[in-house]
């Protein structure tokens, strides 16, 4: 009797064991998935700044190398004075979104933008910004006396 019992408690700590190890290791790879999504999240949230004339999806235009998003921008992007930046896609921009066009500097969008709360668009003296779609924003649109502005579809400004 003794023998089976030791053998059931031995068997028995094994699995616990086991156990304990795959629970363990569970940790360390949901630590790891959390700590590289936010580390995705910062690196998407990062402003930008242009560094030469280009088109957006090219990294190498940016300062650092780090293209910002256009399907979901939530982080300041400045087309830097005398440069030429196309996109030639849609622009979406939520909470936090900023879009700065510099003096002298275009930025030309070859779609549609469509700006949420929060998100705003500034356009200064001689700044051009081209929308060959349509142009929407709820509100924080700023454009100065002498800046440029053409919209090839509808102009919706919301609350501005």
């Amino acid at each position: 009797m003794p023998g089976y019992i030791g053998k059931f408690l031995h068997i028995h700590v094994r699995i616990i064991l086991k156990r304990s190890k795959k629970s363990k290791i569970m940790k360390n790879v949901f630590f790891l998935i959390c700590v590289l999504t936010l580390n995705i999240a910062a690196i998407n949230a990062q402003d930008a700044a242009s560094r030469t004339s280009g088109n957006w999806a090219d990294a190498n235009i940016w300062e650092g190398s780090r293209m910002p998003s256009f399907t979901n921008l939530t982080s300041e992007v400045t087309i830097e004075e005398g440069h030429f930046v196309y996109l030639g896609s849609d622009l979406t921009g939520n909470n936090g979104a900023t879009i700065l066009v510099e003096k002298d500097a275009i930025l030309y969008i070859d779609g549609s933008v469509d700006f949420n709360n929060n998100a705003e668009f500034q356009v200064k003296d001689g700044g051009t910004l081209i929308v060959m779609g349509d142009l929407k924003t709820k509100n924080n649109v700023e454009f100065d006396n002498d800046s440029y502005i053409v919209v090839g579809g509808d102009l919706d400004l919301g609350n501005n």
